[in-house]
Order: C-alpha cells, then sequence, then structure tokens
C-alpha cells in the first residue's frame, strides 16, 4: 500500500495505523516490510515510526524509533524496518497505533509483524495490509484468514467486472 505526502513541510501529516489485538500482549518488536530508497521516484522508508501502545491496565506510553540511515541510503530493494521495544522487554498492549513519517514524497508498505515474548505461544504476527482496511485484528485462525482473503479477492473480482 502507498501514501503520498499532500505537504513539503517537515511537519507533515503521518501515516497512522491501529491494530487491535486479541488481548494483552507484550509487544517486543514491532516490523514494518517496506519498498526501499529510489529518490529518482521519490519513495523512502519512514523517516521515523512512533508506537503508542494502549492497554485497559495502564496509561498509553509511545517509543520513536528513527530508521538507520546508512543502511536505508544504501539499498533501493524493499526492506524490513525493525522498531525494537524497550531493548526486546516489550510492552504490555491490547492496542498498537504506528504512525510513520514520510522519508519523502512516497512511502510504500506492504507488511507489519508484530514479535510477541515473554508469554507461553507468544511469536510472530504478520499483518499484511489491504487498501479496504487500516485497522487489522491480529489473532485470526488459519481457516479466518482463508475465508477473508476469498471474499477480498471475490470483491475484487466483481468491481473488475462491473457489477459493483
Amino acid at each position: 500500500m502507498g501514501w503520498k505526502r499532500r505537504s513539503r513541510a517537515a511537519s507533515a501529516s503521518p501515516v497512522s495505523l491501529s491494530f487491535h489485538l486479541d488481548g494483552p500482549r507484550n509487544v517486543t518488536r514491532v516490523d514494518v516490510f517496506c519498498a526501499g530508497d529510489r529518490p529518482d521516484l521519490g519513495i523512502a522508508v519512514p523517516s521515523s515510526v512512533r508506537l503508542t501502545f494502549e492497554s485497559s491496565a495502564a496509561p498509553p506510553s509511545t517509543l520513536v524509533h528513527a530508521p538507520d540511515p546508512a543502511s536505508s541510503s544504501s539499498s533501493s530493494s524493499s526492506r524490513w524496518v525493525s522498531a525494537p521495544v524497550d531493548g526486546g522487554r516489550g510492552r504490555r498492549a491490547e492496542e498498537v497505533r504506528a504512525e510513520m513519517h514520510f522519508g519523502d514524497v512516497w512511502m510504500l508498505v506492504s507488511e507489519v509483524a508484530f514479535v510477541f515474548g515473554g508469554e507461553e505461544g507468544d511469536e510472530v504476527a504478520v499483518v499484511k495490509e489491504e487498501k479496504e482496511k487500516e485497522t487489522a485484528t491480529v489473532g485470526t485462525t488459519p481457516k479466518e484468514e482463508e475465508e477473508e482473503e476469498a471474499t477480498g479477492y471475490e470483491r475484487r473480482m466483481a468491481a473488475q467486472d462491473g457489477e459493483i
């Protein structure tokens, strides 16, 4: 999915995505898969990612992660931008909001992955963003994911055929 910055101002509005988790989880890292830097096309990874963790058990907490500019400027290929949370100790949250600030005119993101830790059964949850959704729920079963993908596919095919 891609976003175009509407203003040349350094304070241009960030892209904000909210993720509702299936319950309180200890988030130890958030990874964002982005198109690499292509200055000739105005494409860049986010200049910074601001993560806000919300839980019914505690007030919201925020951290800001800035990708390493050295690794960013040397690669035009797609890559993961990883934001470790409190050195891997993590923060408990039921909802995570990611505000991604533009590094250039365009920002292209295909996946957001959450790494959970410190709890039995915690692993990695990958959320693929669809243009129709800006809020994703982590914790669906594989069958629910297949049904959701099929429904999205059917909608796209119907739209192409002019049925919608």
